[in-house]
């Protein structure tokens, strides 16, 4: 019943782990329709890079997601990842974005929830439900 529901153009995974990727197929467009899975930290927040082999290896998986999805485009989403290394410029440029309205930040349709009890109780059943339909916030205050 979620796979049902419009699908997003881009996802911007600042966690990873989890197999977020996988879960997120069924809500993203597909590469043919500019769908983007874009991953900022890999599956591995903590890879073990104790030893050179180890380094190698993980380094030779770095691509093959990417190009694994680029051939398969028609039925997945695009997947790139990023490695942040100014973050502030980042920053900087995401809420250029925002701003020219060339990036829209999709809440969950319940937000904002109260900073209540129930409210932030809510707010984090309904994000560890794994069915959030995007941002699930919390309102500290007026603004």
């Amino acid at each position: 019943e979620f796979c049902t529901h419009a699908k997003f153009d881009k996802i911007i995974d600042c966690v990873g782990g989890g197999n977020f990727y996988g879960r997120g197929t069924c809500v993203l467009k597909t590469g043919k329709h500019n769908g983007k899975f874009v991953a900022v930290t890999g599956d591995d927040p903590r890879p073990d890079l104790s030893s050179w082999s180890k380094v190698i290896s993980y380094s030779l998986n770095i691509p093959k997601r990417p190009l694994w999805t680029s051939l398969r485009k028609k039925r997945y989403p695009g997947f790139v990842y990023i490695f942040p290394g100014d973050v502030a410029g980042g920053m900087s440029r995401v809420l250029k974005l925002i701003e020219e309205a060339k990036l829209t930040i999709q809440l969950e349709p319940l937000s904002p929830h109260n900073f209540t009890k129930e409210g932030v109780r809510s707010a984090f059943e309904i994000q560890g439900s794994g069915h959030a339909h995007g941002k699930v916030c919390v309102k500290l205050g007026d603004l």
